[in-house]
């Protein structure tokens, strides 16, 4: 016996069928919350360009305030991924833009990299990336009356109550697009070797970053460098999958004369279908630094406190020194080399120059304790170069003082956005010991030796600082903060409660550096002799015995004090490097004479020379002349050399008082009459 199914209940399961199709291959986006919706030429829209397409939307009504799905159900825009495509969004009045794709069309635009801007549009640009998925998707862009900020990523939605603010008003607008891919399209991004600036070789490897924008895998074509009349071909033998991309060495050019090289890097995959990235040009600057100009000075001494001189002839280098002539670590660099002490004899340094090669990018006001407020047990950040660099440590405000904090440095090949808490995408690079201060001054976190990170041009590096014990000063701010300099470019970005995660906050603002060196480009290194002659310096005249009048620090500002009559004994202490028994062989005393100012010259004074052991002596027991300034004044010389100083002390000498009081007898209770008689010796 047969049975059939009543055929109500067969179309209820085609009906059911052809829903949950539907449902699979359509997106639930959610709907924003505006609080009192747009205005007709205030804060809604007024102009939109995103490629060819052109839009002036203004205020629209709708079930939901300021929200418009006018233009959701055909595609008004075809863009391919990995093409760069003008984007333009105005308004009326000063408000707030953002804008989002979603380029894996799962119906939501919180997804690592699909907040594809915020703030001013003006003369804006919007790359699709390699691996959005080549289908019709979702376009949303917004304007919002609220001046505390642009919006982060994840306010496509909730603006209100998101930012708490009664009086939100604004326009959102979804447009329908569709993302397109070649079946063969490969192209170059980026020329990762050689850099702008570098040295001279007769073997300078070219190398590019190639990418697969197809949908079909890709290999077995060649790769082209041309410069001048040489023209080298080199097949990648490699698979390059679809979205993907690869590091691939061209060949190498011979640069080994300095000058600016112009080369041209193309790629020719039968059957591609674009053009327009096939091909990369470059301009790049040999550059070899010429030795700098150095001393060969002679010197006093010993010393301490002079500056031996470099000059840097090339234009843009600094002097860089070393203690050996073999040695790759930096003794000092700058142009003027404080020298702090220096014992007799030759002491050899050797100097080059070189193009700087470390720098340092600063985020925020200089570790000002405004991120007080706030704290977080890890930073993630993206870091995209512009050059080869290498990092060699981070400097960040963290949450407690004194102590020792650990801090576990992350990183990985891509954006941190999408996957804070996945820890199998991330690279260990080490454990970094810090004393952490706490508002005041950053904690410098240096990765372990040998554990460097080298960042190539071209790509986004995502890096995770994480510290359990101390955590990170920050805010959590709606600014997406952004900062670049002419070698990095830096996007702040969320904060972490746990290891991988506890509660993410997005968009966490701090204040922090990061330190690091590109590769070297020296000159030839040149030798700097300082010799160093046997001086006077060191020798001095200080207290001896007996001392009757005030020990100063003996200049006319402040001179020793002495009065008639008493006696001032100065020990001769010998030049640094010499002894007592040197006298008279190695340093002597000469031209010994005590004058006023005015240039009468006393003979109270007498010499009693260094001999064995015992340091010399100088005695002035000034008879007369009261109330007058004396100098004491003595060459010092080297035996034999040419170093030769003079020694002076300076000498008030006072008039010394006879006191002299009396009176006469008197009878009991009568007033008694005292008589002076004291004098000054003159």
């Amino acid at each position: 016996m047969k049975n059939y199914l009543p055929a109500s209940t067969v179309i209820l399961v085609i009906w059911l069928i052809v829903s949950f199709i539907n449902h699979v291959y359509s997106q639930s986006y959610c709907a924003p919350n505006l609080k009192n919706g747009c205005s007709i030429g205030g804060d809604s829209i007024s102009y939109f360009q995103f490629g060819t397409y052109i839009d002036q939307p203004g205020c629209k009504t709708a079930s939901i305030k300021g929200y418009d799905t006018s233009k959701v159900s055909s595609s008004v825009l075809t863009v391919y991924r990995g093409k760069t495509y003008p984007f333009q969004i105005r308004a009326i009045n000063s408000v707030q833009l953002s804008a989002w794709i979603d380029y894996n069309k799962n119906g939501s635009f919180d997804d690592s990299g699909e907040c594809v801007g915020i703030g001013s549009y003006k003369n804006a640009t919007v790359t699709i990336p390699i691996n959005a998925s080549p289908q019709a998707t979702r376009l949303r862009i917004m304007s919002l009356s609220y001046n505390a900020g642009d919006l982060n990523n994840t306010g496509e939605c909730n603006m209100y109550p998101l930012i708490n603010f009664s009086s939100s008003s604004g326009a959102v607008y979804d447009y329908k697009i569709t993302i397109a891919a070649y079946q063969n399209d490969l192209g170059i991004i980026n020329v990762n070797s050689p850099q702008i600036l570098t040295c001279p070789s007769s073997k300078t490897q070219v190398q590019v970053l190639l990418a697969n924008y197809g949908t079909n895998y890709a290999s077995h074509f060649p790769v082209v460098l041309t410069y001048g009349t040489t023209s080298i071909s080199t097949t990648y033998n490699r698979t390059l999958a679809p979205t993907k991309t690869d590091t691939f060495t061209v060949g190498y050019l011979n640069a080994s004369s300095p000058g600016t090289y112009k080369f041209t890097i193309y790629v020719n995959l039968s059957g591609d279908s674009d053009h327009t990235n096939d091909t990369i040009n470059e301009t790049i600057k040999f550059i070899q630094p010429s030795a700098p100009k150095v001393e060969v000075t002679n010197h006093c001494g010993p010393v301490s406190g002079f500056y031996l001189h470099g000059a840097s002839v090339t234009s843009g280098t600094s002097t860089f020194w070393f203690k050996n002539n073999n040695t790759d670590t930096i003794f000092a660099k700058g142009d003027s080399l404080p020298i702090s002490y220096l014992p007799s004899g030759s002491v050899t340094l050797y100097a080059e120059s070189r193009f700087p090669d470390t720098a340092h990018i600063t985020k925020g006001a200089g570790f000002a304790s405004s991120k007080s407020a706030n704290g977080a047990t890890g930073l993630m950040f993206d870091i995209t170069p512009k050059r080869t660099v290498t990092i060699d440590s981070f400097a960040q405000n963290m949450g407690s003082n004194g102590g020792i904090a650990y801090v576990d440095i992350y990183y990985r090949l891509g954006s941190y956005r999408g996957v804070e808490t996945n820890s199998s995408e991330w690279i260990h690079v080490g454990t970094s010991s810090v004393k952490p201060y706490y508002f005041s001054s950053p904690s410098t976190l240096v990765p372990p030796i040998g554990k460097s990170v080298t960042l190539q041009p071209g790509n986004t590096y995502g890096f995770y600082l994480y510290c359990y014990t101390a955590g990170f000063l920050c805010d959590t701010s709606s600014i997406l903060a952004k900062i670049s300099n002419g070698d990095l470019n830096i996007t702040t970005g969320c904060g972490t409660e746990s290891l991988f995660g506890g509660i993410i906050t997005p968009i966490s603002d701090w204040d922090g550096s990061i330190y690091y060196h590109f590769p070297i480009c020296n000159s030839t290194r040149v030798a700097s002799t300082i010799n160093i002659i046997q001086g006077t310096a060191g020798a001095s005249l200080n207290k001896g015995l007996p001392f009757q009048g005030q020990y100063k620090t003996g200049d006319i500002n402040l001179p020793d004090n002495i009065c008639t009559g008493d006696t001032n004994s100065y020990q001769i202490i010998p030049p640094k490097g010499l002894l007592n028994s040197d006298y008279g062989t190695k340093w002597v005393i000469s031209d010994i004479k005590v004058s006023t100012v005015a240039g009468f010259i006393s003979n109270d004074t007498i010499f009693i020379p260094t001999k064995g052991t015992t340091n010399g002596l100088v005695r002035f027991f000034p008879s007369k002349y009261g109330d007058s300034i004396f100098i004491l004044k003595m060459h010092i010389k080297i035996v034999g050399g040419t170093c030769d100083s003079v020694m002076l002390r300076y000498i008030h000498v006072w008039e010394n008082p006879i006191a002299n009081f009396g009176f006469k007898n008197q009878c009991l209770g009568t007033p008694i009459s005292f008589s002076d008689s004291s004098k000054l010796s003159l």
